[in-house]
């Protein structure tokens, strides 16, 4: 009796948490993150296939205020090349496609590109919150 207790005790633990858990970070390339009020704010994700493997996923940071129509958005940040593990802690829950055009985007990610090649690229390793609250 005593080990059916535990094993009900367990499964209904490993439900729980497993219910109450986030999907895989790489599973849809949009995510809510924590922003201004009254906005809906999220990441896309622009490189999911080679971040699952090399742990480094670079994202824009995109805005919209709520009832504005799609097509009004807000860059908040174009580019943060940012490690698996940050970005986890970044995020709240997926969103369905929202899409901006990428322009910004890829901008942003060659200047990264070349200061890579110079050696001062950043990479974020914290969360999408305190990069930006970090940026001039």
């Amino acid at each position: 009796m005593k080990r059916l207790l535990t094993f009900l005790v367990l499964a209904f633990t490993g439900l729980a948490a497993q219910a109450g858990s986030k999907p895989e970070v790489y599973s849809t390339n949009f995510w809510e993150v924590e922003g201004k009020t009254g906005y809906v704010t999220w990441v896309e994700i622009y490189n999911s296939p080679e971040a699952r493997t090399n742990g480094i996923a670079h994202v824009s940071v995109v805005r919209q205020k709520q009832g504005d129509p799609v097509w009004k958005l807000e860059w908040v940040c174009p580019h943060i090349a940012i490690t698996t593990d940050a970005l986890k802690r970044s995020v709240i829950r997926p969103l369905k496609a929202k899409g901006a055009y990428p322009e910004h985007f890829y901008e942003a990610l060659d200047r990264w590109k070349e200061d890579k090649r110079k050696g001062t690229a950043v990479i974020c390793s914290t969360s999408v919150q305190d990069f930006l609250n970090h940026q001039p």
